[in-house]
């Protein structure tokens, strides 16, 4: 594997033609580019996954796809750190967004939260504790 064909040995390991094929689709939405070089891959941090996401929320992409981006961000961050390019996986960090789907305003009037309302609530937990930690993590399961 050479320093500039990170994202083409990462999709290769892949088995399915159709994974291999919306992987790289993702990764090269994420980059910008075909292919990356190391420097680029350890210069991801979690503000830019999140500002990824964001940003394919208000383009209007399906759930279901940008949770297939955040996925293939993660695997591909694992991947790396496995081969000890990364530290840490910025892809995994608490402080990225869960896509979650538009809700309607009659939502609001069925008692649910709104979009909104959910990221303030989670965005409200001190994730620097342990409690807090505990906190988030029972929190994103009741929401999810």
């Amino acid at each position: 594997m050479s320093d500039e064909g990170l994202i083409a040995a990462f999709v290769e390991q892949k088995e399915s033609p159709h994974t291999q094929r919306a992987y790289l689709r993702d990764l090269q939405a994420f980059f910008g580019r075909p292919e990356i070089a190391t420097d680029v891959a350890t210069g991801v941090d979690p503000t830019d996954v999140d500002m990824f996401v964001k940003r394919g929320e208000s383009s209007g992409l399906s759930k279901s796809t940008l949770r297939r981006r955040l996925s293939a961000l993660r695997q591909f961050f694992d991947w790396l750190s496995m081969r000890g390019i990364v530290q840490s996986n910025p892809a995994r960090d608490g402080r990225v967004r869960t896509p979650m789907p538009r809700r309607s305003t009659s939502a609001s009037a069925s008692g649910a939260l709104s979009r909104e309302e959910t990221e303030r609530l989670v965005a409200s937990v001190d994730t620097k504790t342990v409690t807090g930690r505990r906190d988030r993590a029972i929190l994103m399961l009741i929401l999810h």
